[in-house]
């Protein structure tokens, strides 16, 4: 592949703090796929449909998508679509 070591096959997609570009990140995760990576997203990764504006999920489903890609024996790699104060606001 050329930019990630051979031995990463399967890359999760997580938005663990604000709302990403849905363009951007679409065409990233398109790009992950033609280059022969296998890719799992998550409820949170786009962002929902809530209250929310500036956060991609509320606290407790940002932090059960990082939990569950996490804990993906098949996943290798952890993708963040972007970071921001959101990311600490999981921790509890």
């Amino acid at each position: 592949m050329g930019f990630l070591p051979d031995s990463i096959k399967c890359v999760a997609v997580i938005s663990p703090a604000g709302v990403p570009d849905k363009e951007k990140l679409s065409q990233g995760i398109d790009f992950l796929r033609q280059n022969g990576l296998k890719v799992k997203t998550f409820a949170g990764t786009y962002g929902c449909d809530c209250d929310f504006s500036y956060l991609a999920a509320s606290d407790r489903e940002r932090a059960a998508d990082f939990t569950t890609a996490y804990l993906d024996e098949e996943v290798d790699m952890i993708f963040s679509s972007r970071g921001g104060y959101g990311c600490a606001r999981m921790l509890p």
